[in-house]
């Protein structure tokens, strides 16, 4: 049997699942609803079904000026949308994420607050998922280099300041 991470419903183990933005799914058969974490589960219970995401890393990164690099990490999902994870070396937290779903941009800020449609022109739209990451990309270098120029001008460390400052 296989024992990877599967797409199936934790309570009726139905594999009808209906994926939402901010990691969100909804069991089809009895609307049982939870992360998408909580739909990842360990068999697939005699028969194939599809792993929830895909995840990979950006192969672009960019430098920023203090010499630390800017990436993403690109989890697709099923119906094809995609959640966009900053990787920074200086927000650990690693709280940022951009939601890519037809083709606009969301930028997507903790796990409860609804997704804020991007109204930057810059970074409305995408045409493809690749797109898309290197949009990300450069929204989070332009929000980095805003946050290390005020740190430079506090005189304290990136990490004690950062925080997004760009227009939306």
């Amino acid at each position: 049997m296989n024992t990877t991470a599967h797409l199936g419903c934790p309570k009726c183990r139905s594999t009808a699942i209906a994926l939402q933005p901010r990691e969100w799914a909804r069991c089809a058969a009895c609307s049982y609803g939870g992360t998408w974490g909580e739909f990842q589960v360990c068999e697939c219970w005699g028969y194939e079904c599809p792993p929830i995401t895909v995840h990979r890393e950006s192969h672009q990164t960019v430098p920023l000026s203090t010499g630390a690099f800017l990436g993403v990490r690109v989890e697709q999902g099923l119906a094809g949308d995609v959640m966009l994870h900053e990787r920074n070396p200086y927000h650990l937290a690693g709280r940022s994420r951009i939601y890519w779903c037809g083709g606009r941009l969301h930028l997507a800020v903790g796990d409860e607050t609804p997704l804020i449609p991007m109204k930057n022109p810059r970074f409305e739209t995408a045409g493809t998922a690749d797109d898309a990451a290197e949009l990300a990309i450069a929204f989070f270098a332009e929000c980095a280099e805003v946050s290390i120029q005020h740190a430079r001008a506090e005189g304290i460390p990136v990490e004690h300041c950062y925080a997004h400052y760009v227009n939306l």
